[in-house]
């Protein structure tokens, strides 16, 4: 699945992830190119289950921006 998202502010990129069936969390490897326009590719999900995700941007100078959860199978 691909998520796509915008910041205020040039910053880095990462997906959360959590699986409703097992509650088992995952988390993509950090993009540290600063942007405000963010496209994270999440790999290695079972097919036909429900996931949780929040984006995650850390500007240059350490402010921290996280996403509403959006649910997604």
């Amino acid at each position: 699945v691909q998520l796509e998202w915008r910041t205020n502010l040039p910053a880095n990129s990462q997906i959360i992830y959590v699986n409703t069936s097992t509650g088992q969390t995952g988390m993509t490897t950090v993009s540290p190119a600063l942007t405000t326009q963010h496209l994270i590719t999440v790999q290695g999900l079972t097919r036909n289950t429900l996931y949780r995700f929040q984006a995650v941007s850390i500007s240059a100078d350490g402010q921290t921006v996280r996403s509403v959860e959006i649910l997604q199978a």
